[in-house]
């Protein structure tokens, strides 16, 4: 094994210097303890050196000993937790893109390797406890339920920042008791500081983990729904994006005038890879950006997908517009059009008809007034073409953009998309990179890199293929 260069999206710094110098057998352990990443040894260790310094002022010099012996504890501590946290989460982990490259998941390491080296820092972490004294020993210790319940608060509260909070400053209690025998209000303080600290910093990772969270069911406070269905009564906890296939049963939920609540939730702004369009979408200024589920519960609206403009349906159009003979005189469909990016860029080629289809109606209003926006018209269809008889409807040209979030509806669609492509019809894929894309059975027509934005997508640029799907993988 040795320390390549991080391929895909993850959270792994593979040219980290705790990395590349320890003997390759060692680097999965160091990757499981986040040895890469040691601002998390920083966050649980400054809380006990506040603590120390509480209880040792005015004597400067009591400190430094107990500064380094916390230091070591949190070192160990953060590894141990941080294993733990993987041994319970392997199979989230597994299914989650910025995840799936850990240890545990990958298959680097096996599931007792990981009990091995959790309870191997656990012994370092008990000998550094004996040096307590009998309180701060106890103390220290009942911090354990806190690590061990953690890593499953995401299950089971749409806060499990405090949880982490609790745990991750239980060091200001420590090292008071540590120094003094006791605890004092003041100590107490500092750890309620501390924990709405933790909740702040945390809130901001967890932006970055909006989509996969909910594909995995993770619960997060004022979460944008992204990925997770409208159908009712489960709403928004029951899986992935692509609810709008998951079920002919579920009724599209829409308010009484859907072009007035689109234009008072949205925006017109130009997407980064079209500056040629202006379009109606969500951004930070716009109260649909912080959707909760009560608010669109109240607003009868299904999660608003068609308020973003994904990377697959932005390279998309622009390759249709780069490439107008792709489309020039022919009749084109646009499956779960979203937008309608897609949809306008091959209205604006000159196709001779474009019909844009997604079984959220609202989805088809606001791809209708962004056509109108930008002096296009279209078709729209509301049908499940998912569920009608192979290669139909009738078209020349098939494009989809953005379709491989969930396992089944990825299966489904490029089944659906294979089966024109075998009809002889020109069909084209926009995907970038999404967790249950394969590239079998695809030729790679266009590559862009396309901005955007880091609670939406996790990082602030996708690269984005254009496929040409073949008529067999």
């Amino acid at each position: 094994m040795t320390a390549e260069r991080t391929t895909g999206f993850t959270d792994i710094d593979q040219q980290h210097w705790s990395l590349r110098y320890l003997p390759p057998r060692m680097r999965p352990y160091g990757r499981l303890a986040r040895w890469d990443r040691p601002i998390g040894i920083w966050l649980l260790v400054f809380p006990c050196w506040w603590s120390v310094a509480l209880a040792a002022a005015p004597h400067w010099d009591n400190m430094v000993g107990w500064m380094a012996l916390f230091a070591v504890g949190a070192l160990v501590m953060r590894g141990a937790g941080c294993t733990w946290n993987d041994i319970v989460d392997r199979k989230v982990d597994a299914g989650v893109e910025r995840t799936r490259g850990r240890p545990l998941p990958s298959g680097e390491l096996k599931l007792h390797h990981a009990l091995i080296w959790m309870a191997l820092q656990l012994v370092v972490a008990a000998a550094i406890l004996f040096k307590f004294n009998k309180f701060a020993g106890g103390v220290a210790l009942s911090s354990l339920l806190l690590v061990a319940i953690y890593p499953t608060m995401k299950k089971f509260t749409s806060w499990p920042q405090v949880v982490l909070g609790l745990a991750f400053n239980w060091g200001a209690l420590v090292g008071y008791a540590a120094i003094t025998g006791t605890l004092s209000w003041a100590t107490v303080a500092l750890y309620a500081g501390g924990v709405a600290w933790t909740m702040v910093y945390d809130t901001i990772y967890a932006m970055q983990d909006q989509r996969d969270d909910a594909i995995v069911q993770a619960r997060r406070p004022g979460q944008l729904p992204r990925e997770v269905p409208g159908q009712r009564p489960g709403g928004l906890a029951d899986g992935g994006r692509h609810h709008r296939r998951a079920s002919v049963l579920a009724m599209p939920r829409r308010p009484a005038d859907p072009e007035s609540f689109i234009r008072a939730n949205t925006a017109l702004e130009a997407p980064a890879m079209v500056p040629e369009f202006k379009l109606w979408l969500a951004s930070e200024y716009v109260p649909i950006w912080q959707a909760t589920e009560a608010w669109l519960e109240e607003q009868n609206v299904d999660p608003p997908y068609w308020a973003f403009c994904w990377p697959g349906g932005q390279a998309i159009a622009r390759y249709l517009l780069d490439h107008p003979e792709a489309v020039r005189g022919k009749r084109v469909i646009d499956f779960a059009a979203g937008s309608g990016v897609s949809s306008m860029a091959a209205a604006r080629a000159g196709a001779a008809s474009v019909t844009a289809n997604d079984i959220d109606t609202l989805s088809l209003v606001a791809a209708q007034l962004n056509a109108v926006a930008n002096g296009l018209g279209f078709n729209v269809s509301a049908e499940d073409w998912l569920a009608g008889p192979d290669g139909s409807p009738t078209a020349d040209v098939v494009i989809a953009g953005d379709v491989c979030y969930e396992r089944d509806m990825s299966a489904r669609a490029l089944a659906w998309l294979r089966g024109h492509a075998r009809l002889g019809r020109l069909v084209l894929l926009g995907d970038p990179g999404r967790n249950y894309f394969s590239a079998q059975g695809l030729d790679e027509l266009a590559r862009y890199e396309i901005p955007t934005s880091l609670q939406l997508e996790n990082r602030g640029m996708r690269e984005t293929v254009v496929w040409r799907v073949l008529p067999h993988p």
